[in-house]
């Protein structure tokens, strides 16, 4: 997972705005993402990343052992919240009495092994997937659908799994200009 200024992407930027919304509603919130070294300075110390982009995953791994242990040194986390398995994999055995809670956005390895990748690889993940969902003590969701495959194929308790559905900020797409002006100014015609 990376920041979003830095990479595109539709997790990325549903990550990127919870870490931006949430303090607007009280909830404090500390992120630790593959990215540049200056994310912290630059998110006023929200963010911080664990390795750079494109890392081999060893150093993503061990920076993201190092970045947690940093965090759990500088706070007092109650609570760890997942968006990747991938990546809370290598933290497992530092979260100690914490509950995790883990954002489903689909299923990793069945996506690998669609896309063709070879059975040995699609079985590591599925494995890493499993380790860090049986730690995993409530899980989020997008939709139905993703709760029956985290039901069926991982085996998850229903009563563990929440359907969050996903939301738009509206006012942020909020335009005061007319149709005309703005298929002008997209350059459509009229």
């Amino acid at each position: 997972m990376n920041w979003f200024p830095e990479r595109a992407g539709g997790l990325n930027r549903v990550y990127y705005d919870c870490l931006h919304h949430l303090p607007q509603v009280g909830v404090e919130i500390r992120g630790i993402v593959e990215g540049s070294n200056t994310l912290k300075r630059d998110s006023g110390g929200l963010v911080q990343s664990f390795a750079p982009l494109k890392s081999p995953l060893w150093k993503r791994w061990w920076g993201m052992r190092g970045a947690f242990n940093s965090l759990l040194a500088e706070e007092d986390c109650p609570l760890v919240v997942s968006h990747f398995a991938l990546y809370t994999f290598p933290i497992l055995d530092q979260l100690g009495e914490r509950p995790l809670i883990s954002h489903f956005h689909g299923p990793w390895a069945l996506e690998s092994s669609v896309e063709g990748n070879k059975s040995i690889a699609t079985w590591l993940k599925k494995s890493l997937e499993q380790a860090v969902y049986q730690r995993t003590a409530n899980f989020i969701v997008l939709s139905q659908a993703f709760r029956n495959i985290l039901h069926k194929e991982y085996r998850v308790p229903l009563e563990r799994i929440h359907i969050v559905p996903g939301g738009v900020d509206t006012n942020y797409f909020d335009t005061s200009l007319s149709q005309k002006e703005t298929r002008a100014k997209l350059n459509w015609p009229q």
